[in-house]
């Protein structure tokens, strides 16, 4: 949570302290008392220095950990896939890889708001130690230029199943149209393959607020969504 991660998320508490005048908690209460204490509160400065410096911040309990390669390891260690449940994965996905360069960037369809996090990601260069066992292997799937193609918060790779570690059994690529689906088994289809249209993370839930276009690739990519599990078994 520090570095990057924890400069984005004090962006974002300055974000709720410039919406309105007065102590922050007048705003949102970030319900940090156990981290922090009660002292800081109301100034913003001191929150922040507090968090950076608290074990929230330098610990693994907590979703900033949980969001890297490392806290996903963790977690597909530790979760197993359930044989008696269906897993299908719906990958979103709103950039292009540029003429000449691995580097992915924002779709014209990207949400401004989430232009300049997908071109983040899109450009990133790789780590100078790598942050997980296998990190290099294009075999594996975990080479950077693999992870570029984002909805402008998540990478699209990382939407699919859980691969970076566990055992995840893959029933593989293609939802719809298939003649059996099998408990225990992980499969996922872009949404663009789906329906036709990108989607970006934004569009999933509230772009039918922001775009009025995206109203019949939502109703074609759920009708198919209910009328598939209507007829599992």
């Amino acid at each position: 949570m520090t570095g990057p991660i924890g400069d984005f998320i004090g962006n974002g508490v300055q974000i709720f302290a410039m919406a309105s005048p007065g102590n922050i908690t007048n705003i949102y209460d970030f319900d940090l008392d156990q981290w922090i204490g009660q002292g800081p509160y109301g100034n913003l400065q001191a929150i922040c220095k507090a968090l950076a410096n608290s074990d929230f911040a330098n610990g693994t309990d907590n979703l900033g950990f949980d969001l890297t390669l490392q806290g996903g390891l963790k977690a597909n260690n530790t979760i197993k896939t359930d044989p008696d449940s269906y897993y299908l994965s719906i990958v979103t996905e709103q950039t292009t890889q540029g003429w000449l360069t691995p580097h992915h960037f924002p779709d014209p369809l990207m949400n401004p708001v989430l232009a300049a996090t997908a071109a983040y990601q899109g450009v990133v260069v790789n780590f100078d130690v790598p942050p997980i066992p296998g990190w290099g292997d294009p075999k594996l799937n975990l080479h950077i230029d693999q992870w570029r193609e984002n909805d402008g918060a998540v990478s699209s790779i990382s939407q699919r199943y859980p691969f970076t570690g566990g055992n995840h059994p893959v029933g593989g690529q293609g939802i719809f149209n298939r003649p059996l689906i099998r408990r225990g088994e992980w499969y996922h289809e872009k949404a663009e393959d789906i329906t036709g249209r990108s989607f970006n993370h934004l569009d999933v839930g509230i772009g039918c607020f922001t775009d009025h276009t995206i109203i019949a690739a939502h109703k074609n990519l759920y009708g198919k969504v209910y009328s598939l599990l209507s007829n599992l078994p």
